[in-house]
């Protein structure tokens, strides 16, 4: 190995003898992502990427995506159901805060910031480091109502596409 290594950022962990460590990583279809599991469950829901404390609101059931949390970011995780972290590991502030609100924590993903659109759903899982993306749950209800001029019609659809329509004269 080359005395130095070009790197285009910091990586997350470096050695004491300046190696940079890389943990094997599976390997992953198209729309996973992986990372350092860090804090167990697994949850859906809708990212948020957020670059600092205040920017944007995280409601139930968000995913909270950002590049690190300090002590300032611990309000942010009551209402979110899991967290994905560009930097850190197992004793970075966010992942320690994740684990003792027992929320699912994935930590050390790569360019996660630019991986991850606001407002995507996500799957993860925070025992393996998998993060599905675009995932939408196959038994979930999805329903809608469209009022009409002579009926309210009630659509009622799951992703497998199993289509229901209620028609409602008044």
């Amino acid at each position: 190995m080359a005395p130095f290594q070009r790197v285009g950022q910091f990586p997350s962990v470096i050695d004491s003898r300046g190696r940079i460590l890389r943990p094997d990583r599976p390997k992953l279809s198209p729309g996973e992502i992986y990372g350092d599991p860090v804090s167990a469950g697994k949850v859906t829901g809708r990212a948020v990427i957020v670059n600092f404390v205040g920017e944007k609101a995280i409601r139930n059931g968000d995913i909270l995506v950002a590049k690190a949390a300090d002590p300032g970011w611990t309000p942010l995780f009551i209402n979110a159901s899991g967290i994905l972290l560009e930097v850190g590991g197992m004793l970075q502030h966010g992942s320690l805060i994740a684990r003792e609100y027992g929320k699912p924590c994935i930590a050390g993903i790569e360019n996660l910031t630019r991986l991850v659109k606001d407002g995507e759903m996500l799957e993860i899982d925070g025992s393996t480091g998998l993060i599905k993306k675009n995932y939408y749950d196959m038994n979930r209800l999805y329903v809608f109502a469209l009022p009409l001029r002579c009926c309210t019609t009630i659509v009622c659809f799951n992703m497998r596409m199993h289509l229901l329509l209620i028609f409602i004269y008044s």
